[in-house]
């Protein structure tokens, strides 16, 4: 067990967040033209470029895809994690145990699922 455990009821952070974190967040908005400089940055890193829009050889690809990361998340919000969870046991109709292998295949797998059905639907035609 790390560290100490607290009782039942009573928070790990009774003080809350330090007070001089909004102050600290306050300065680097204001110094940053509210964040402005620092996506140029991250832009600048993503592209290999340094600021002044020059190639910046010590761009590295792990560098880059940090930059692309930090920029998403940002942008979009960081993505959802897909949970299955399965709560009794639930019988399915052939339809959606079809729609259910159908939404687990890879693009190229479904692809080749509906050529293959194509082929045989063609084949029985009379």
């Amino acid at each position: 067990m790390r560290g100490r455990p607290f009782p039942p009821g009573q928070s790990g952070n009774a003080g809350g967040r330090p007070k001089g974190a909004t102050a600290m967040a306050r300065l680097i908005r204001d110094e940053t033209r509210d964040g402005a400089e620092l996506v140029e940055f991250a832009l600048s890193i993503m592209r290999g470029k340094n600021m002044d829009g020059t190639p910046n050889p010590m761009a590295t690809p792990s560098s880059r895809l940090y930059a692309h990361q930090w920029l998403s998340d940002r942008g979009f919000g960081k993505p959802t994690q897909d949970v299955d969870l399965l709560v009794g046991a639930v019988e399915l109709t052939p339809e959606q145990a079809a729609m259910l292998g159908a939404l687990r295949m890879s693009p190229h797998e479904r692809r080749e699922r509906i050529v293959e059905l194509k082929a045989r639907a063609a084949s029985n035609k009379p």
